[in-house]
């Protein structure tokens, strides 16, 4: 059974991979409109686009990222988790 949960895992990688480009003119796109409020993303999908993520400053659309129901969610990970930390006087 793992070596297929790992095969599963190794072509989904991939797809989003080659998806890279879609995701990241998505991204700009969404959060450059203007009727769009909050943008929500799973964090393995944040995670490809972190570079993205890391510049971006705009308080609307607010960029939330939340748990997939296939992948663990890691706090630490989660850029305005990160900022509050930031905020609140911890490492970052």
């Amino acid at each position: 059974v793992t070596p297929a949960i790992t095969i599963t895992i190794t072509i989904t990688t991939l797809l989003m991979l080659a998806a890279l480009p879609v995701m990241e003119a998505a991204f700009r796109e969404y959060t450059n409109r203007e009727d769009v409020g909050i943008i929500l993303i799973n964090q393995h999908c944040a995670n490809l686009l972190r570079h993205l993520l890391k510049d971006y400053d705009k308080t609307i659309p607010t960029v939330l990222e939340i748990p997939s129901k296939n992948e663990p969610y890691d706090a630490e990970q989660d850029y305005i988790m990160q900022r509050v930390n930031m905020i609140m006087g911890g490492s970052g």
